[in-house]
Formats: structure tokens, sequence, C-alpha cells
């Protein structure tokens, strides 16, 4: 019987269709061994698709060498934490050394996670942006919030009575029809009050970014009603200075009346942005975070 690295290698008799070794027959039929060899690598394979498309789904930013693991920051604990947002906040904490800089678009009367941002880091630059409240309205709304998390009412770096948009123009807002329903919106969603606008100005992400005067944003986060789509468009369509590393997105697909770009066609435009989807907490909640690449 033939050798290899000092073990018996079975040898099959044709005439009896068997295999044999040092301790006698162990394998039935001719090719039964080859068949079980094939199976095993068929199953090893679908089990590393599975991995990479399906239940077992590593989200590529946890490839990254700075992995990112998303946690819930602010939220109201009387209302069940509504007002929370998905955060990477220990990829936030590595940038804490350069003071990092948060945009919140579209805050209404809900500083929740702006508060708890500033709360976990002190040095942070946190500019709140909306047209539709005034700044006593913010302030008001900023010591409900600050009540309902338990702490201290701080003000962040700047709150701008503006919003944004694809240009730089005045715009019309609308509200809704339900008087329980604070926000408004510059797009026609279902149940909106015509009748009820505001005009007020927005404006391109890049005239913000230079409005502040940052080289940098670290967390982007865009509550704007149904206008999301058209801004992540022009996007793709005139790539911003100055993307931000986290993108936090509240898409209102299922609100919107007529919608020629999808919440598809904006995964598909932020990924060529170079943003991975870390957190989709849909048809739950409506929140979605991005998150850059970084090849380091």
């Amino acid at each position: 019987m033939s050798r290899w690295f000092g073990r018996d290698t079975p040898v099959h008799d044709s005439s009896t269709g068997t295999w044999r070794g040092a301790n006698g027959v162990f394998a039935g039929r001719g090719r039964l061994p080859w068949v079980a060899l094939t199976v095993l690598i068929g199953v090893a394979w679908v089990a590393l698709w599975w991995n990479a498309h399906g239940g077992f789904r590593v989200t590529a930013a946890e490839h990254n060498a700075n992995v990112c693991r998303a946690e819930s920051v602010g939220g109201n604990p009387q209302l069940r934490n509504y007002g929370a947002w998905p955060l990477c906040t220990e990829r936030l904490a590595r940038q804490v050394r350069r003071n990092p800089v948060a945009l919140s678009v579209g805050s209404g009367c809900d500083s929740t996670f702006e508060l708890d941002l500033l709360r976990r880091y002190p040095t942070a630059q946190v500019h709140v942006f909306d047209p539709t409240i005034t700044l006593d309205r913010f302030h008001h709304c900023l010591r409900q919030s600050a009540v309902a998390l338990r702490m201290e009412t701080r003000l962040p770096g700047t709150f701008w009575p503006v919003g944004l948009g694809t240009h730089n123009a005045v715009t019309r807002f609308y509200r809704s029809r339900n008087p329980k329903v604070g926000s408004m919106t510059t797009e026609q969603l279902r149940g909106v009050n015509a009748s009820g606008a505001l005009d007020a100005l927005v404006l391109e992400y890049d005239t913000l970014v230079a409005m502040l005067r940052v080289q940098r944003v670290d967390v982007l986060k865009m509550d704007i009603e149904g206008a999301e789509f058209a801004v992540i468009r022009s996007w793709c369509q005139r790539r911003p200075t100055v993307l931000p590393d986290q993108l936090l997105v509240e898409y209102h697909e299922r609100l919107m009346e007529r919608l020629s770009f999808t919440r598809r066609d904006s995964d598909a435009c932020l990924q060529r942005l170079g943003y991975h989807k870390v957190v989709e907490m849909l048809p739950r909640k409506e929140e979605v975070l991005y998150v850059r690449r970084r090849w380091w």
C-alpha cells in the first residue's frame, strides 16, 4: 500500500467498489468520497456568499481599520426615545482632539441629539439649522430637551434660521393639515396644507460649509421632510467640496406623492460618493446612517 506523509493512502478496489486503508474497508461505493468533497465545497461556497450578501452581513465599514460601531444618541426618554439617531460614536471619539464639527439641519423642537452630542464631546462644534422656527422658539425647545435629558441647558455652537436645499434661494414651506405635526416641508407631501405656507431661505450644502468657515464636517444630520432626495441627487450631479464623514438621513419616501429619485437611487448615489450604509432602521423607523470609507 502506498505511503503519503507517513500515512496509508486509501486505495480503491475496483472489483468490490470499496476503498481500503490500513484499518480495512472504510468507505462505500467508488465515488462517494469525491461526491462528499464536492458537497462540502458547495456548502462552504454558499456559506461564504451568504456571509457577504445575506443574513450574516458585515458592512464594509466594519472591514475598515477604523471599525464603526453605531449607538443611539439623543432621544427623549419620556417619549420612547423619540429624537434619537444612530451614530458611530467610537469613530467620532477619535476626532475629539481636533474639535469635531456637526451640522444638524431641520432640528424642529427636539434638540436632544445635539445636547447629547455636546455632553459626550464637550469640544464639538454643533451648528443647528431650521428656517421654520424662530430663535426664541429654538431656545424654548432647547430648554425642554435639556429637562428631558436631565442636563443643564447648553447652547450649541450657533443657530441659523436657514434650511438646506439644492440652490441658494427663498423657498416655500408648507404646514401639515394635522395640527399635532409641527414640522414643515418644501415638498408637496401627502397631508400638507397648501394655504398654510411660509417663505424662508435655503442654502446649498457648500454654501453652509463656506458660511461656517470649516475645513471638514464630521457629522451631518439631515431631517428636511422630503427634500433629502433632491439634495442627495444634487450631490451626485455636483460633488460637494467637503463631504461629511458621517451622514444621518431621515427618509420620508412613504409620504411622497411623486418621486422620480427613490431611496434606492439615493443609496446608489451615496455609494458612488464613497459611503457605506452602516445602520438602516427602515421600515420601523426612517433614519439611516452612512459612513465614508477610510482606506488606512
